[in-house]
């Protein structure tokens, strides 16, 4: 019974310590900001790293304020 006690302890202090979306893997928007743009405004030059990007700098005022910071710092 200790045993059982102490590990539902355990298991209710790493619920509080870990946050929820550390658990679960990110989407792939979260993992680039320009992921979405990306299919939305250059879907035919995927996966053409260098077209993509060119694209994007092409749609720069159509992207979203996420990618639009990075594509801009480039």
């Amino acid at each position: 019974m200790k045993i059982i006690l102490r590990a539902a302890i355990v298991g209710f202090l790493i619920a509080l310590i870990v946050p929820a979306g550390a658990v679960s893997p990110p989407t792939p928007s979260q993992k680039h900001p320009c992921h979405d743009d990306a299919f939305r405004f250059c879907r035919e030059d995927i996966p053409d790293h260098a077209k993509i990007h060119a694209c994007l700098i092409r749609h720069v005022e159509q992207l979203s304020p996420a990618c639009r910071d990075i594509i801009g710092h480039r």
